[in-house]
């Protein structure tokens, strides 16, 4: 498991929710993990924002 912390907020009912900004995180996520973890994965996003979680 990999599990990346970011300081996006998550929460898609939040203001300052940026939904291009978590969606270009994911993608690098995956890419990375494509190019360097075989077999498969599982990938968890933790927002550093309190609150947050």
């Amino acid at each position: 498991m990999m599990i990346v912390e970011t300081d996006l907020h998550l929460n898609p009912k939040h203001p300052s929710y940026n939904r291009t900004a978590v969606h270009q995180l994911i993608a690098a996520v995956q890419d990375y993990a494509k190019a360097n973890i075989e077999g498969a994965f599982a990938v968890r996003l933790v927002s550093t924002r309190s609150g947050e979680i």
